[in-house]
């Protein structure tokens, strides 16, 4: 069979790496280790993965990232995604024509003990937007655990090649897309504050706000993000100086006011600032789970320059922050 495997590449480094057999509807080919199984198949000039349950049309690559089902195969006889999976030594590929069958199970399941976690921060989707929230949660000291199905970290940018405009602190300007998720990874990857599941899907998030994971495709987890608070001291009052910092925990209990009880995980301590001032319309700002209303909360941050250099974080009922130099009902800030 000809070979269709690209040698050089402009911009793509080719690595020598060594080559593992595979069959394709019985057929034994080779593919290179850490290859895809789409990959593999299109190196062996092989484009068509099998025909659509409907119409009969040619079924293959698509998207090239996970999003759809147009290249499914059955591998060692399971319905998978052939650009997200990867080729293993004698691994058994057949095409699937039509709507796929579920392997038939000759003695019952057994299953094994559930595996249930806490976290502080959950977060689905290994993309550059899910790898910036770990990092700067990872900097102020919260854990997260980050969940993506694919076998590598950075979302679409492992598809793009060209290199970024705009802000280069802010978007790594003149980077490929390829290497900003090598470099956003590594960095995530740098804290011990973030976990990472690879090859996890999150199937169901339930009303107790669990959430329904199969980790690594074979083991089925249950994870709880934590509701978190961001509460200050009793001491600190709405409009007086922050003497003595404000505490981020896990308000397990969700009293009201916030107070953090014996049990409940500390999680930052933010220290004194004696130079600056914080006007707060409320005590305790709290970030709230998937689905709960919350209430708009507004920090004014000022210091001795005064009303015109003050800005204020603006928390909205979906516990996103935004920065502004007005209030969120628009007026301007003032410092006493």
């Amino acid at each position: 069979m000809k070979k269709y495997r690209i040698e050089q590449h402009p911009i793509l480094p080719v690595r020598k790496r060594p080559e593992v057999t595979f069959t394709w509807q019985g057929q034994a080919l080779t593919a290179l280790k850490g290859e895809t199984m789409a990959a593999a198949l299109f190196a062996n000039g092989i484009h068509t993965f099998g025909k659509h349950h409907k119409d009969g049309s040619p079924q293959g690559i698509f998207c090239a990232n996970g999003q759809c089902a147009q290249c499914m195969v059955l591998a060692d006889g399971l319905p998978v995604k052939a650009c997200m999976e990867l080729v293993t030594p004698g691994l058994r590929l057949e095409p699937v024509n039509g709507l796929p069958e579920l392997p038939k199970v000759g003695k019952p399941s057994v299953f094994s003990e559930l595996v249930q976690l806490n976290v502080p921060v959950l977060i689905i989707g290994g993309g550059p937007a899910g790898l910036s929230a770990a990092i700067q949660l990872a900097k102020v000291g919260i854990r997260s655990l980050i969940v993506d199905d694919k076998h590598r970290l950075g979302g679409k940018l492992v598809l793009q090649t060209h290199r970024f405009f705009g802000s280069h602190e802010d978007v790594f300007a003149g980077t490929r897309g390829i290497n900003i998720a090598s470099r956003l990874e590594a960095e995530a990857r740098s804290y011990p504050e973030v976990e990472v599941w690879l090859h996890s899907t999150a199937l169901a998030v339930f009303s107790d706000k669990k959430v329904g994971i199969l980790k690594d495709g074979t083991q089925y987890a249950l994870v709880k993000p934590q509701v978190l608070l961001v509460a200050p001291p009793p001491t600190c009052v709405a409009g007086t100086a922050w003497h003595k910092g404000w505490i981020v925990f896990v308000n397990l209990d969700r009293d009201a006011p916030a107070a953090r009880d014996s049990g409940e995980e500390l999680l930052h301590v933010y220290p004194a600032w004696d130079t600056g001032q914080i006007e707060a319309n409320r005590t305790t700002l709290s970030f709230r789970a998937f689905g709960q209303s919350g209430v708009t909360a507004t920090v004014t941050f000022c210091d001795d320059r005064g009303s015109g250099a003050a800005r204020a974080v603006i928390i909205s009922q979906t516990g996103r922050p935004r920065v502004s130099d007005r209030a969120s009902s628009g007026s301007a800030l003032v410092c006493s």
